[in-house]
Formats: C-alpha cells, sequence, structure tokens
C-alpha cells in the first residue's frame, strides 16, 4: 500500500524479527537477485516460491544485514573503519556518520568502499513505470560548538542510487544519479531531495543501492550527522500511497483502505514507521484512480509516525 521504497526507514536497532522471518526476508532477498540475474528466467526460483506475506513491517525483502557490525537491519555501512554507528533520534533510533578517519586495527576491516562515512540500502524501484524519485531526511548536524554555525554550512549530505550488480561500462558502484545539500543547522530538520534517473539506467527487477554519504565542511572540526529517518518514494506516489495498489483498491470497490497493520517505530522497532492509518475513499476516487459513490471523507491516523 505504502509507496516507501526503504525498509527501516527509522534506523531502529532492534528489528523485533524472529530467526524465521530474517531468514525469509534475506534468502526473498537473494531469491528476486538471482531472478534479475538470469534475465528474469523462472527456473531461478525455487518451485512455487512467493515473496513472505507475513505483517513483519520489512516489505518482502532484506538485501543487506550488517547488524553484526552495530548497523540497523536493511542498512549497510560506508567509508572508513567504524563510521556508523547506532545511535538516538528525536523518537527511537537513528544512525550517527561519523567525520574524520580513524585507523583500523587490521586489514579485514577495512570497509571495501573507502569514502566519506555513509550508508547504503539495496532497493528494487519501480522504474518500469517511474524514473524519478523524491524523499526526505530528518537530520541535524552533531557539534561541540555551544552556538550555531553562522557563517556557512556544517557540510554537506550527498544523496543518491548508484549501481549494485556491475555491467559492460557500469561497474558496481557507480554512481546513477545524486543530489548534494547543505546542512546548516545543528538541531532536528527535515531536508527534501529528488533524484532523476537517466531513462533506461535502471531495468526493470534490477536491484539497485540508495545511499547517503556525510562531507564535512571543516576536515579540522568533528562534526558528525545524525539521521533519524529517511524516506524514498516513486515520484509518481498519490500522497505516500502506491498508484498501482491505488487503482487495484479502486477496482474492488471496498469503503475503506487501512493501511498495513506495523506499529509505530516509536513504540516498535524496524516497521514502516508508518503506523496504522486509515483512508477514506477519498484517495481512491480520484481522476483515473477509481470511482464510488461513497462520501469522501479526510484521513485519519490512529498512531503518531514521529
Amino acid at each position: 500500500m505504502w509507496a516507501q521504497v526503504l525498509s527501516n526507514p527509522g534506523f531502529e536497532r532492534d528489528a523485533n524479527l524472529s530467526r524465521r522471518s530474517l531468514h525469509q526476508l534475506e534468502r526473498a532477498g537473494r531469491y528476486l537477485t538471482d531472478f534479475f540475474v538470469s534475465r528474469r528466467n523462472p527456473r531461478s526460483l525455487p518451485p512455487r516460491w512467493t515473496p513472505g506475506t507475513g505483517a513483519t513491517g520489512f516489505g518482502v525483502t532484506i538485501l543487506d544485514d550488517h547488524t553484526a557490525e552495530g548497523v540497523p537491519l536493511s542498512w549497510a555501512p560506508l567509508g572508513h573503519y567504524r563510521a556508523v554507528s547506532a545511535s538516538v533520534g528525536r523518537i527511537g533510533g537513528a544512525v550517527r556518520l561519523r567525520a574524520g578517519s580513524p585507523a583500523a586495527p587490521d586489514l579485514d576491516t577495512v570497509p571495501l568502499d573507502d569514502g566519506p562515512a555513509g550508508v547504503r540500502q539495496g532497493v528494487f524501484l519501480p522504474t518500469q513505470r517511474v524514473s524519478a524519485c523524491t524523499g526526505d531526511l530528518w537530520l541535524r548536524a552533531a557539534t561541540q560548538r555551544a552556538q550555531p554555525r553562522l557563517e556557512a554550512a556544517y557540510g554537506a549530505v550527498e544523496i543518491g542510487i548508484r549501481r549494485r550488480l556491475g555491467g559492460p561500462g557500469s561497474p558496481a558502484g557507480s554512481c546513477l544519479a545524486h543530489q548534494e545539500l547543505p546542512v546548516a543547522a545543528n538541531t532536528w530538520h527535515k531536508l527534501p531531495f529528488r533524484l532523476e534517473l537517466p531513462p533506461g539506467a535502471v531495468a526493470e527487477g534490477e536491484p539497485v543501492d540508495f545511499y547517503i554519504r556525510w562531507n564535512p565542511a571543516d576536515a579540522n572540526e568533528a562534526v558528525d550527522l545524525l539521521i533519524d529517518r529517511a524516506q524514498l518514494l516513486p515520484a509518481d506516489h498519490v500522497d505516500g500511497l502506491d498508484p498501482d495498489v491505488l487503482r487495484l483498491a479502486g477496482d474492488w470497490h471496498v469503503p475503506f483502505c487501512a493501511g498495513p497493520a506495523a506499529i509505530s517505530s516509536a513504540t516498535t522497532t524496524g516497521a514502516t514507521g508508518s503506523g496504522l492509518r486509515t483512508y477514506a475513499l477519498s484517495a481512491l476516487t480520484r481522476p483515473g484512480v477509481g470511482s464510488s459513490t461513497t462520501p469522501s471523507a479526510a484521513p485519519t491516523s490512529s498512531t503518531s509516525a514521529g
């Protein structure tokens, strides 16, 4: 129902998943990756296999699990040794991207992806339908300064999409779209962004990496970046809802549509953080979406997303 592409957008430390559910999600990620690599050959999938349908709050797949390194589930670290760690956000979890580059104790702990501190997550984008994405980050600069930095931004956050699986002329890690935005406040604020993928850059069903990197303005000043929520939506979303699902729901002529039963990230962990919301047919009866004679009503929410 929700158009949110990311899993664990609130960077919760504890996913509240059973071992069986976690294995199912990771296995689904491997199956769908193999399906793409095989050029969508059905034989690459187990007989009668379908993605999991449990209400885990993690969709149907997980492509990254670096929880053993202290990184929230579904996210992977980028940058120098111990560049990424779990932290505390406004409500619930957050992730800290550290400035500087402390020396690793041995070569086995040096990450393969060098560069500024950051996080990435493997995702499947609906590029067969739309090539642009929009989103928001809720973040703040973490500094020892007592007063805000007035003369310039603390640094820039880079948001982008990059190649996850290499191919001829486009190796893994190649940047497909990115945007750099200044971070000028050490208080929590929302930073909107938009990413435009070149036409045909990402094939249908191809896994790619969404990434966030932190570039401090002053290398001599230890300014970290705290992020406690990320949102990534296809540009054709309808008030945060998936347009394909809305069309199907409109064809069913149901009196209302309830959101996923994932509990708010403020009270549990790992879920979408959306809470349980009920949208009346006002969302389902827009031109081109569906039709109904049921009177429209404003959307209501039973929990707060934070």
